[in-house]
């Protein structure tokens, strides 16, 4: 049973709200573009540890945007009704409007919690909310896996940079990850593009796909590609069977790449693996933060750098500014050639570079399922989580 009641910030900013016949909830918009207003309800007899469901449909008409205007939160309180978290509900477009779901784990401490049903900022438009579900639920299942980076010193020419691509892919295999990152464009390091681009059924793909199957590791390379007649710095995923299951073309090319020859792409690319969603992002990419953005929007849990670009402060904040990990691999000439980061955007695998280092590679155990969270972030005064509500609170309708 939730026990529902209205709030606004103050009485000017109050939309006009109603319990309907059939138990729905509605918000009307007060005509101004201050309206701010929440349905509460309170949720007793909560379990901290246990996890829970909470459901609502939505049903919005005529507002100023359904992304920015509309949102879901579950609060949780201690024994003594103070904030110990507040977590963001999904959406999902559904007919006829919008379906907030999402099964969380009650934080430790919590006894109780508050369902917020929110309509602000519209000037215009009527919201209307029914069937409010909170239910005990299932565990959510740990998804853990196991990254690598790499980095290699290469020789200068097709077949010797390829050898040496290989001894790497092996040596980091030892440590047994689910996938491996390397870095960009290694075959054509010190070639000419017109010389050093491979086919999609040439050897050297094959070669790589065989590594990976030997394995039994996902790998992600990055390949200068020539594609009907069209050069393109790619990323290519390839599976544990050993086929390529994809490939990112880089979309931002510095200039001397685009005089070079190469082509961009268009695509931000998500791929599934059987561990999670991974996206891929190829060295000057880590500087344009939308990249990042739109493969996360897409799902991506991971995004797998090859890069020529020792970028850290970029890749540092692409990770926080979309609580998602970020593995990297980079030349030997730096002095982290690869490197891994977390959501809090911390560094928390490397390897070390440099004349004493001619390869090397560093590994670290994520968790997927994880909630990184952290004090006062945006929710106020307890624990908020960073993937969520960076992806709750961006001003789309403004962007």
């Amino acid at each position: 049973m939730i026990t529902w009641h209205s709030l606004s910030p103050y009485p000017e900013a109050a939309p006009i709200e109603e319990r309907t016949e059939n138990g729905a909830l509605t918000h009307k918009s007060n005509g101004q573009r201050n309206c701010f207003g929440r349905w509460m309800g309170a949720i007793e007899s909560v379990a901290g540890g246990k996890t829970y469901r909470f459901s609502v449909t939505c049903r919005p008409q005529g507002v100023r945007n359904e992304f920015a205007n509309l949102h879901v939160l579950l609060t949780w309180l201690n024994t003594e009704g103070r904030l110990v978290q507040r977590d963001y509900i999904d959406r999902h477009a559904v007919a006829g409007g919008l379906l907030f779901s999402r099964v969380l784990p009650a934080p430790e401490g919590a006894v109780s919690a508050t369902a917020e049903l929110c309509f602000k900022w519209s000037e215009t438009g009527l919201v209307t909310w029914s069937g409010a579900e909170f239910c005990e639920a299932p565990a959510i299942p740990v998804r853990r896996c196991r990254v690598a980076s790499a980095f290699t010193d290469l020789p200068g020419d097709k077949q010797n940079n390829l050898k040496a691509m290989l001894q790497v892919i092996d040596q980091a295999a030892q440590a047994k990850p689910d996938i491996l990152c390397l870095g960009e464009a290694w075959l054509s390091v010190n070639i000419p593009l017109t010389e050093g681009a491979v086919t999609l059924d040439g050897p050297e793909i094959k070669s790589i796909g065989q590594r990976a199957k030997r394995h039994n590791m996902y790998i992600v390379a990055g390949i200068a590609l020539l594609e009907e007649g069209v050069y393109r710095n790619t990323a290519m995923l390839f599976g544990r069977s050993g086929d390529v299951e994809g490939i990112y073309r880089k979309i931002q090319l510095p200039l001397d790449e685009a005089e070079s020859g190469y082509t961009p792409g268009d695509e931000f690319c998500v791929f599934d693996t059987d561990f999670g969603k991974v996206g891929m992002m190829i060295c000057w990419d880590q500087g344009f933060p939308e990249i990042a953005r739109r493969m996360v929007e897409k799902g991506a849990e991971i995004l797998l750098v090859p890069s020529a670009w020792n970028a850290m402060i970029q890749a540092r904040s692409r990770a926080s500014d979309n609580g998602v990990f970020v593995v990297t691999s980079t030349p030997r000439w730096n002095e982290a050639p690869c490197f891994i980061v977390d959501h809090y955007g911390e560094v928390i695998a490397s390897c070390p570079g440099g004349e004493a280092h001619p390869s090397g590679f560093c590994v670290a155990d994520l968790e997927l399922g994880k909630q990184y969270r952290t004090i006062w972030y945006s929710v106020g005064n307890c624990y908020g989580e960073h993937r969520p509500i960076k992806a709750n609170e961006r001003r789309v309708d403004v962007l």
